[in-house]
């Protein structure tokens, strides 16, 4: 896979260049599979809709970079675009707690 800055000195698309397919991307995730054996105990939200089609995980969305780097660290603009998404799934949660 290409690196976003790599992409654009070389004048390719970054958002095609250095896209990843969906499931190297997202990878099972191990709180999934709790939350769905103990939902009781443990909830997930699945924000994947937000960061990969049904194929691939473009770097870019929206115009925004999604990672600051390798490790998957989000960058601040587009982790703030999701605050909002978040808080409403949160709450929808949380209404069903007692």
């Amino acid at each position: 896979e290409a690196d976003v800055e790599q992409a654009i000195s070389a004048r390719r698309r970054a958002a095609t260049a250095c896209d990843a397919p969906r499931s190297a991307a997202l990878p099972p995730d191990p709180a999934v599979a709790a939350a769905r054996d103990e939902p009781a105990r443990v909830q997930s939200i699945d924000l994947s809709r937000y960061f990969c089609d049904a194929s691939r995980c473009p770097p870019v969305i929206g115009g925004a970079l999604v990672y600051k780097d390798v490790e998957s660290h989000l960058t601040d603009v587009y982790a703030a675009t999701l605050g909002p998404v978040l808080r409403r799934q949160v709450d929808a949660l949380m209404s069903g707690w007692r």
